[in-house]
């Protein structure tokens, strides 16, 4: 009678790859990296078949419907600026007039005379000379809210970015989880049956199939709840990726092995303050706020315009009642100025004054809470990558003792100091604590991005999570 196939060979009877070096090296690639398969849920890519996260960013970055409307308000904010601009320019205004008059008696006894008809053409120009940096202030204000506006916009870049690429390796983690679940059951199936057939010879025990068949109920609740967990972190890819209800998406294997993926350091602080698109957003709403402050006490102060015109008119002969009376175009032009003083408005400025203060009050405070935030968000992901890499380095080590028991109860079976039992549990220990090992890794990564992102750097192409 056969022992109890390990993992380690049924998972090179089923990748038809049986390793020929050691077992550390075997189970950092032969079950990291080969056990992985294209997910179930086929996105056809042309080249390759395999969404990668490169290409899921892309993705998103074309659907997503907030970053295009954040676009469109970034437009608008630019044409707000050209708007207040233009209070530099001349104002040119042009109008035509054809005037046409008569009396109710008139139009019974002269039916061909009107007592009133001329043609009136005429053109004006004014200009701002000087309104105490009013319409500055106005300029200035709209162009902090464009800044403010192009922060937002990066902002939910950022977002999208740290959105899709922890979905992304989640999906890879749980379809690991998966994998592991779905050998684990083929394990427990295997153990029953050698388990029944050494009850059935008279070799076996009883308590070994009952044990056996509690092993494969376990197995198939754990692949249940791994079909489970894959299948919602596809949703969430899809929703991260913009992609409409029943779209399918496959992904791109990978698994990170033993690389690093860098390491705190004391100046990211100042890094994070400087790039951090939330904290700059609220800085240029710091900096508009006051330039509003400015453009309403402004209104306390004179304005001064310039102003000309020109006008052109002529009677049409008929409306002279003879044709002997000369009908010559006439024309004027005049040039001024106005000097517009304000004395009182019911309070109105001032009300905007005090307005306008307390908004800039509110956007300083803001200001120092976004920062408190950035500061704590900095710190939290850097903890929390210490500790992903030390959870990574234990894990490490539980799996090479489950690997070393592993092997011992296989001698152990071999020389009938074991009961099949043992040896299924050990594999059963073994396959944990590779299911831990892997998941500790893509947690070292999510973890580092996640620490990037509290810096305010992830970039759009996603090498942070997949170098």
């Amino acid at each position: 009678m056969r022992p109890v196939v390990s993992v380690k060979r049924q998972v090179d009877q089923q990748s038809g790859l049986l390793g020929k070096s050691g077992k550390k090296l075997f189970w950092i690639f032969a079950f990291s990296i080969l056990v992985f398969s294209p997910l179930s849920v086929g996105r056809a890519l042309a080249d390759s078949g395999n969404m990668t996260l490169k290409e899921a960013l892309d993705e998103a970055f074309k659907l997503r419907p907030n970053l295009k409307s954040e676009k469109d308000l970034l437009k608008s904010r630019t044409y707000d600026v050209r708007g207040a601009k233009s209070s530099y320019l001349p104002q040119v205004q042009a109008s035509y007039q054809n005037n046409y008059g008569n009396s109710f008696l008139g139009y019974f006894l002269f039916p061909g005379y009107q007592f009133l008809d001329y043609q009136l053409f005429t053109v004006g120009v004014n200009q701002l000379i000087y309104d105490f940096g009013r319409t500055g202030h106005q300029v200035s204000f709209e162009r902090r809210a464009r800044d403010e506006e192009k922060e937002k916009l990066r902002k939910l870049s950022l977002d999208l970015i740290h959105e899709v690429d922890i979905a992304y390796l989640n999906v890879l983690d749980k379809e690991q989880g998966l994998r592991v679940a779905i050998a684990g059951e083929d394990d427990a199936k295997k153990h029953l049956e050698e388990a029944e057939s050494r009850l059935s010879a008279g070799v076996g025990l009883k308590i070994d199939v009952t044990q056996a068949r509690v092993n494969l109920e376990n197995a198939i609740m754990s692949k249940i709840q791994a079909e489970g967990d894959r299948d919602v972190a596809l949703v969430t890819l899809r929703k991260a990726i913009g992609l409409p209800k029943g779209a399918h998406i496959q992904v791109q294997p990978y698994f990170p092995g033993d690389s690093s993926f860098g390491h705190t350091k004391e100046g990211d602080l100042e890094l994070a303050y400087q790039n951090r698109p939330d904290l700059l957003a609220s800085h240029d709403a710091v900096l508009s706020s006051h330039e509003t402050l400015l453009g309403a006490k402004s209104q306390n102060y004179p304005t001064l315009t310039g102003n000309g015109s020109y006008f052109l008119a002529q009677i049409p002969t008929q409306a002279l009642g003879s044709p002997a009376i000369p009908n010559n175009a006439f024309s004027s032009f005049s040039i001024g100025g106005m000097l517009n003083i304000p004395i009182y408005q019911g309070g109105l400025v001032m009300d905007q004054v005090h307005g306008a203060r307390a908004r800039e009050s509110a956007a300083k405070n803001q200001y120092e809470e976004t920062r408190q935030e950035v500061r704590s968000q900095l710190r939290s992901a850097a903890i929390l990558l210490r500790e992903a890499k030390s959870r990574l380095s234990e894990a490490k080590l539980a799996k090479q003792y489950a690997e070393e028991n592993d092997e011992l109860m296989e001698r152990a079976f071999r020389v009938g100091t074991a009961r099949s039992v043992d040896v299924v549990d050990a594999e059963t220990q073994l396959r944990r604590s590779l299911s831990i090992y892997v998941q500790a890794h893509y947690d070292v990564i999510m973890r580092w991005v996640d620490y990037k992102y509290a810096e305010g750097l992830l970039s759009p192409d996603g090498h942070e999570a997949i170098p």
